[in-house]
């Protein structure tokens, strides 16, 4: 895991992929958007969940949310970028 001094660290591409779940995508539209398989998207959900210690990936969503990782604000507008 990536934890430094208790901050855990996502990859950019990590990050990418929670604001696209967090804006609802599907994996093949994350996939598309970000051209990349969606099994890497798979594996980018997976680690996220993994360092989150999150349950699922609502659960993933809202602790992003609450650790502002993700700004609910452009989530409800759905103009996350």
């Amino acid at each position: 895991m990536s934890k430094h001094s208790g901050v855990i660290k996502f990859t950019p591409r990590e990050y990418e992929v929670m604001q696209a779940i967090s804006l609802g995508s599907s994996s093949k539209e994350i996939s598309g958007e970000l051209c990349i398989s969606v099994h890497t998207v798979e594996t980018h959900r997976k680690n996220s969940l993994k360092k989150m210690n999150a349950k699922n990936t609502p659960h993933l969503v809202r602790l992003a949310i609450t650790a502002r990782l993700i700004d609910i604000s452009l989530v409800e507008l759905g103009q996350l970028s």
